[in-house]
């Protein structure tokens, strides 16, 4: 995982460049599927949001907080993400 600037605050406002999982239900040939599975690009997904919580196994981030101070602030639209999945972060300012 890359991280351009070092990303530890709670609070910090963040950008999350990670790799979605996928699936289809449609019935395919397996060269359907094929060019299905080999169109990457549409499971690249970046995140913007303040950072609640980091650690080895999970990133949590935030879409909407209140400006309370402390462990009182209430949060809303949370994105849990597998660290496994992270390709970057960057602190946003």
């Amino acid at each position: 995982m890359k991280v351009r600037r070092e990303v530890k605050e709670r609070g910090q406002r963040v950008e999350v460049a990670w790799t979605d999982a996928r699936s289809t239900s449609a019935w395919k040939t397996e060269s359907e599927f094929r060019e299905w599975q080999a169109d990457v690009g549409s499971v690249s997904i970046e995140s913007c949001g303040y950072l609640i919580h980091a650690d080895e196994k999970t990133i949590l981030v935030c879409l909407s907080r209140d400006t309370c101070p402390g462990d009182r602030c209430m949060m809303a639209h949370i994105l849990e993400i597998p660290r496994k999945m992270v390709k970057s972060i960057r602190e946003l300012r």
